[in-house]
This record gives structure tokens, sequence and C-alpha cells, in this order.
């Protein structure tokens, strides 16, 4: 999935829709979800209240407008989703949540099956291909299994430094997981691991949006059950490789948290990480200062936000890029037909050869075709001073006769 995606606007509203969708999957992932089933403390019931009544504007304000969502936003939805369902069946299993927690939850859980499938036409209709491409992972609640653990040996995971992360290769890593990848006009099978896809999710010293994804891959690689076809081609440990990618971005979030607060820049990238690695039952990104600090970015229509000078500055800047990646295809476009219709000296060469013809002759025409063209232009030049000299001579037989 991409790192940003188009603003999302609505009713005069313009937003960062990878903030609001993050926002959303965060508290869709309900933090508490390793303690849903014990009794809680007061002050942890009241908080558990809070990030549930959170979670329910959130879905509003989707749900005021689903024909905006996109499949991005539709995947947070469904994450959202997944972790809620997963909470309800603990409460079932213990019969140790509060009493008014299951239907709240349950409530929450249906409305978002409801939004999602009203959204579903809108989405295919925004971007056909991306739509089919990823519909495996929007059609259901996206669900994962909860293995609690904290995290071990921080040390060894220092935060990474490279960003930089191929959007379009990514996507296609994801679809060639999920089978929806089209090669030669024809699909490939499911758990297809190209070797430029493990380049780039197996690459180290990654952060940012760059490690969040590597993370996903290996997260979408589970959800697919492609596990041991994977460690069989690779000999890797998926295990591993989940607890080295949120070990770094552990680090990376501890750096990012300053004095209780997130640069308004970084809180899209926070809510990610937390959410990525807190569905996979890491509780140390589960820290109630955290959960708190989030709930006061929320908006009273249920957003998440950047200032609207801001997400317009982030709008001018794709929309360079864009025109930009545009500028540089029409200009590859004009070279691959200047080069069919003037080929290179080397295809002249091979097609010289080909013809029978010696690169000598080839030379002497050329040279000849040169020395016409010289001579044309000494040409051009003499009847250009012929007419200056005419010219010059009227001037002086009109002056005679004026005198």
């Amino acid at each position: 999935m991409q790192a940003k995606r188009k603003p999302y606007t609505r009713a005069g509203d313009l937003v960062s829709e990878s903030d609001f969708q993050a926002g959303m999957r965060t508290h869709g992932c309900l933090w508490f979800r390793s303690d849903v089933a014990s009794v809680p403390s007061d002050s942890d019931a009241r908080l558990l209240s809070r990030v549930i009544e959170a979670v329910q504007k959130g879905l509003e304000f989707f749900s005021e407008d689903y024909s905006d969502i996109n499949v991005d936003g539709l995947f947070g939805l469904r994450i959202g989703q997944g972790q809620i369902v997963a909470a309800v069946e603990e409460c079932k299993a213990s019969g140790g949540c509060p009493k008014d927690l299951q239907p709240r939850l349950e409530k929450i859980s249906d409305g978002v099956e409801q939004t999602s499938a009203a959204a579903m036409s809108y989405v295919e209709l925004d971007d056909p291909d991306y739509f089919k491409r990823f519909l495996y992972i929007i059609n259901s609640p996206y669900l994962l299994q909860y293995r609690p653990k904290k995290m071990k040996n921080l040390d060894s995971t220092p935060a990474g430094h490279d960003a930089t992360y191929d959007e379009e290769t990514g996507d296609a890593c994801f679809a060639r997981i999920m089978g929806t990848y089209e090669e030669n006009g024809r699909k490939v099978s499911k758990c297809n691991f190209a070797k430029s896809c493990w380049d780039l999710v197996s690459k180290k010293d990654t952060s940012n949006y760059s490690i969040t994804h590597q993370l996903l891959y290996f997260i979408l690689v589970e959800k697919t059950g492609c596990v041991e076809e994977l460690e069989k081609a690779t000999g890797a440990s998926v295990q591993d490789i989940q607890d080295r990618f949120c070990g770094s971005i552990y680090n990376e979030v501890l750096r990012e948290v300053k004095d209780g607060a997130v640069d308004i820049l970084n809180q899209d990238l926070f809510l990610e990480q937390v959410m990525l690695c807190g569905i996979l039952g890491y509780e140390d990104f589960v820290q109630r200062d955290w959960i708190e600090m989030v709930l006061k970015w929320q908006r009273p229509n249920g957003c998440f936000s950047l200032p609207k000078y801001l997400v317009a500055m982030e709008k001018k800047i794709e929309d360079n890029n864009a025109a930009e990646k545009k500028l540089l295809k029409d200009l590859q476009d004009e070279v691959e037909m200047i080069n069919k219709q003037h080929p290179t000296s080397r295809k002249l060469m091979r097609e010289t050869v080909m013809n029978g013809k010696s690169m000598d002759e080839e030379f002497m025409m050329d040279e000849e075709f040169m020395m016409d063209e010289e001579f044309i232009m000494d040409d051009e030049f003499m009847m250009d001073e012929e007419f200056m000299m005419n010219e010059e001579l009227m001037m002086d037989e009109e002056f005679i006769m004026d005198e």
C-alpha cells in the first residue's frame, strides 16, 4: 500500500487522508486488546471508554460520506474492524469484560461493515486497477493472530537512516503475495517471491515509511498464509524479521516523542508505526501516555488531520511531483520517437553491414552529403551578400535620382 495518497475532501474539510486513516486504524486496533478480557481499573475503564468514543467518532466521519473513501482508507477501516472483531471474541471466550463493552464493540463492527460495503463500488470507480489488485485485503475484516510479546535486544536494532521507498515496486510485491500481479498477460500464483521484491523488503538500515511498508509486506505474508513458503524460499524467519523491524521502529518512535508530544508532521508516521507493531502484539507500543496524546489529536468531527495550510502545501508538492513525472515521461517518449526516426550511429553501422555496404562507403556518402550542405550554406551566404550589394546599389541609385 502506498504511504501517501490524495487528500480526503469533504464538506469543506481538507484533511490529510493518510493522517485520518492512521488515526482510525490506531484506535481501531484498540491498544487495550491484550487486556480487554480482564476487569480494568477505574482509570483504565475511563480511558477505554474514551478510546471507544474516539473510534465511534472516526467511524461516523467515514460513514457520513463513504463515496470519498479510497482503497487505502478502506484498508484502514478493515484493519480496525479486524481488531474489534477479535476483541469481541475474547470477551465472549472469557466472560470477564465490562457489561457494556461487548455490545458497544459489536455496534462499531457492524457500522464498519455497513460503511465498507457501501463504499466498495465508489472505491472501485476511483481506481479500478488498484481496487482489483488489493481487493483481497479490503473485502473483509483484516484478522491476525495476536501474540503478546515484549521488545528484546533493542540495542541490536537501532533506528535506521534510509527513508527511500519505491511505492510502485512495493505495490507490485504486495500483489505478488496475493496472486493479483499480472506478468506477460497472466496473473502469477499466490505467494510469489521475486528477487527484486526480496531485495526491497529485506533491505537493512531503513526508516520512516520505508520500514513500515517492509513490515506490512511480512504482515501480508502472514495474512495470506505464505509464511512457510517464504521461509523455505529465503531461509529467513518471518518472526525474526518482524522482531527486527519493530525493534528498529520502536527506537525510531522514542526519537519522535519529545516531552510527551510528536511533531505535527510526524504524527501520521507515528500512528502507522504504532498500529503495525501493535497489531502484531508488541505491547511496548501500548503506552497509556501515548494513547492519551493521540486522543488529543482528534478533531471534533472525528478526523485526524494536518492544518489546512500544510495539507494545501502537501497537495501542491504532490501536484508538482506529478507534473515533473509527466514531463519526464513526455521527454522519454520524445527520445524514443526520435530514435525510431533517426537511428543511432550504432544502429546505422549494423544496418549498413546487413545491407552489404562498407563503412567507408557509408562514410563517403555522409561526407558528400555534408559537403552538399556546406555548399548550400555557402550559396545561401553568397546570395545574402549579393542581395545586400543589390540593395545598397538600389539605395545609391535612388539617392542619385533624388539629387
